[in-house]
């Protein structure tokens, strides 16, 4: 019955799981000045630099988890259309045993 619909529920599904990896793995990035040369330019950059990057990461994963949560809702959306269409289908359509009087 999706195939009325036109959606692949089990690539939707994908999508949300991938999305929502791609989020955890976001909200798992670290930014530390530690990681460049002591006393370098650099590591006062890092240091300047790692307060913002940290709030576009989070604002990223805000976003991507947005994504997923919205994907996840409509593969329930799909899958409670194509229930009731189903459902409708086999209240329109006579059992096969019944025979159409002549």
């Amino acid at each position: 019955m999706a195939e009325i619909l036109q959606a692949d529920l089990d690539a939707l599904r994908g999508l949300g799981k991938a999305l929502t990896g791609r989020a955890t793995a976001i909200a798992g990035l670290e930014i530390d000045a530690r990681t460049t040369m002591p006393d370098s330019p650099i590591q006062q950059a890092m240091a300047a630099v790692g307060p913002a990057a940290l709030a576009a990461f989070g604002a990223l994963k805000s976003n991507i988890e947005q994504m997923a949560a919205v994907t996840n809702s409509g593969v329930r959306a799909y899958s409670d259309v194509e229930q009731a269409f189903v459902e409708q289908v086999r209240t329109l359509d006579p059992p096969r045993h019944a025979r159409v009087p002549e």
